[in-house]
Formats: structure tokens, sequence, C-alpha cells
């Protein structure tokens, strides 16, 4: 049986902190990770006053000591679902993108799932059970004009989730990818179509309905856009 504690990385905005809030609602201990300890404390006290635990963990994750710090209090409250939602858009042509820029993007979309999932596949291992989801776009099946690093990191996290499903399919590990398309969030902040930008309250209902229903789930990956979503 999946343990009903959660690490959400990025929880402080956005899809984040509606994912927070969510899985509280459900009863999960929730660990809640962000740059701003403002901010965070801010959601901790949200989350605490739903009367669930919460765990918060200030941290940047272009650090990579940061990340052993994550699983280290992700197996201490012994998590069975880790939601890779840490994200970090660019919209840029190749031409001027900076190799800081290419950095920054890689590791944060690409390098800290990669290396928070294997920090906790032993864990799950031992448990029997976990759960893996991974928060993608759709830009990580299709390219965009201008998305060539994001595309790119996206796509890399999209290939890393098909490959690793034949090393846990075993091992009682699910692995789902959620690709959305627009949301509504700093990301896409400005752009001229916000109505067609999905909200990240119900994207996060969305996602926890799988989570509680995951056993049952027959799927792997899930498209999620405004007005319908498919499998």
């Amino acid at each position: 049986m999946l343990n009903k504690s959660v690490l959400i990385t990025g929880s402080t905005n956005g899809l984040g902190r509606e994912l927070a809030l969510s899985f509280a609602d459900q009863n999960y201990t929730v660990l809640i990770h962000g740059r701003n300890p403002d901010k965070l404390n801010e959601l901790f006290c949200e989350i605490k006053s739903r009367g669930v635990e919460c765990f918060p963990y200030v941290c940047d994750l272009l650090k990579r000591e940061s990340l052993a710090g994550l699983v280290e209090i992700a197996v201490a409250n012994n998590v069975g679902v880790l939601v890779n939602n840490a994200g970090v858009y660019l919209n840029k042509p190749l031409s001027e993108t900076t190799s800081s820029e290419l950095d920054e993007i890689m590791q944060v979309n690409f390098y800290v799932p990669f290396f928070l999932t294997r920090g906790l596949l032993s864990h799950f291992g031992r448990n029997g059970s976990g759960l893996i989801v991974n928060i993608n776009s759709l830009a990580g099946k299709q390219g965009s004009q201008n998305e060539t690093a994001y595309s790119a990191s996206k796509h890399a996290l999209r290939g890393f989730s098909d490959s690793l499903r034949y090393e846990v399919i075993r091992k009682g590990v699910r692995i789902i990818d959620l690709y959305f398309g627009a949301m509504a969030t700093q990301m896409t902040k400005g752009r001229k179509d916000p109505s067609e930008c999905i909200q990240p309250k119900e994207a996060a209902k969305v996602i926890t309905s799988l989570c509680e229903n995951y056993e049952t789930l027959s799927i792997n990956e899930v498209n999620i856009g405004r007005r319908i979503y498919t499998s």
C-alpha cells in the first residue's frame, strides 16, 4: 500500500502550491520545498491549519548537495509519492541562449528529477511501493518555436521516465508523466490567450485524483489541456 506522504519540489508557487494544498486535503503528510523562506512558511501554516503534518525544506535546487538533504527528509518521513514539479521555462532562439541558461534549465528540469528519483529508489524498493509523478510539458513531446533548450530538457525527462519503467516495474514502483499545455502561472504571464490556460487548482485536483487511484490505472502518461484530458 502506498504511504500517504508526499514530497513536492517547487511548492511555493503555481501548480506546486496547489498540489501541496490538494494533497493536504487528502490527508497526506506533505513535504514542501522552496527557495523563499517567507513563502514556504506561509504555505506551511496554511497546510498545518488543515490538521495534517507538514515539513518545509528551504534549498536551491541548483546546488547538488541540497538534493541529498531532500532525499534524507523524504526517507525520514517515509515518503510514498515523489512529485517532480519544479521547473524553469525559457523562450529564446538558440542563437540567444547562453550556456548558463542551458545549464540552469537542464539542472532543474532534468537533473533534479533524475537525482531525486535515484535517491529514493532504494527506499521505495524496501517498501515495495512508490509513485513518481513527473510534471512534464507538451514540449516534451513536440518542439515549438524558441523553445530549443526548454523542449530538450523536457524530452530528456520523458526519455528518463520511459526507460526507468523497465527497471522498477517489478519493485512495486509506478511512474506517471503529466504533459501539460499552457498553465496560468508565472511562466505564461503575458500570453494573449489566458482563457486557454489550465488553472493550477484544476490541474492539482486531477493529479491528486490520479495518485489516489494509481493502483487501478493502466496508463503511464496523461496529456492535460484546458478543455480535455487524454491518456
